[in-house]
């Protein structure tokens, strides 16, 4: 029997990391969770890439897109010149933005196509 050692044990899926012996998954299991990984990766860019540079700089060093190390405030302030404090409320107004467009995205691919 196997058992997670800890949460970084769990992929981003909720799905863990370790399986039992023989439930290993299939190649084509494989490649769709790499397509959908991929799906969701344009997604995310496409709505950051509405974003102003300034935000798209804060948004992408704080969460650590396209795997980048995840930054700090204060290394983001010194790059930036600006206040860890002036970041914080770019990264606020950023993260207001993107709720709302990846709401209006998600309502566009429910409604589909307009007509």
């Amino acid at each position: 029997m196997l058992y997670l050692a800890s949460l970084d044990d769990i992929t981003e899926t909720g799905q863990p990391r370790y399986r039992e012996p023989g439930t290993a998954p299939s190649p084509e299991d494989i490649m769709v969770d790499r397509e959908v990984s991929d799906i969701r990766a344009r997604g995310i860019n496409e709505i950051v890439s509405t974003l102003t540079a300034e935000e798209q700089v804060v948004i992408r060093g704080l969460f650590g897109f396209e795997d980048r190390d995840i930054r700090t405030l204060r290394s983001l302030a010194s790059e930036l010149g600006i206040s860890e404090y002036r970041v914080g409320a770019i990264r606020d107004e950023a993260k207001n933005r993107l709720s709302i467009r990846a709401t209006l995205h998600a309502d566009s691919e429910l409604l589909g196509p307009a007509r």
